[in-house]
């Protein structure tokens, strides 16, 4: 009895445990197909590269460009609307002007797709702020026409958070409350004094004042 099931498991351990595994692998071909249709369009699906696209702007207008490989159709998406389709099936690259920002945050998406595949390719979500109002500029000290006998003068105001002040072209550090300051040199005579303040959508404001050194 021993040697007999010996010899059983000898045979299912060679023979029978590797027929049934090939047995399961034919009939898994035979009624999947193989790869299903969703991994073929997958793998026949092209690509796209967007070109850099600002964070923020002060124009209602953005311009966007790239390139696309072995792709049919590319659709643009702004909030959630699509607000161009692209036939791009003979280029190599592409352009466009999506226009209607609204004032604030602004989410533009692109989606891929291939004329003879139902799979898509979408990229990441954009975030775009539009802003079309100048920042915030006071200036505190010194007041326009001020006559000193110092040779400097110190230069201070106050602006919105996260805007860029420059006195005279060279840059100024703002605060966390968007108050800044600097000492000015002074030469003999008259002396202009020119505060420029630009956030990151390109809005600017500037002020200039006159101030007399006399010794």
């Amino acid at each position: 009895m021993a040697i007999v099931l010996g010899l059983f498991l000898i045979f299912m351990i060679t023979i029978g445990l590797p027929l049934l595994i090939n047995g399961s692998v034919f009939i898994g071909k035979l009624f999947g197909g193989g790869n299903s249709e969703s991994e073929k369009n997958v793998e026949a699906l092209g690509d796209f590269n967007v070109n850099e696209i600002p964070s923020a702007t002060n124009s209602a207008d953005i311009n966007i460009s790239g390139n696309v490989e072995n792709l049919g159709t590319l659709e643009i998406f702004l909030n959630g609307s699509k607000v161009d389709s692209l036939n791009v099936e003979k280029e190599q690259e592409f352009a466009s002007t999506i226009t209607g920002l609204n004032i604030g945050e602004n989410q533009i998406y692109f989606i891929g797709k291939v004329e003879s595949s139902s799979a898509t390719k979408k990229s990441q979500a954009y975030v775009v702020t539009f802003r079309n109002q100048k920042p915030k500029l006071e200036v505190n000290e010194p007041q326009d026409n001020t006559i000193t006998p110092r040779d400097e003068i110190k230069v201070a105001g106050k602006t919105d958070l996260g805007v860029s002040v420059f006195i005279n072209d060279s840059p100024a550090i703002v605060d966390s409350s968007g108050g800044f300051q600097t000492q000015v040199k002074l030469k003999e005579g008259e002396n202009k004094i020119k505060i420029v303040v630009q956030d990151s959508a390109g809005n600017s404001d500037s002020k200039e004042l006159t101030v007399k050194y006399e010794k």
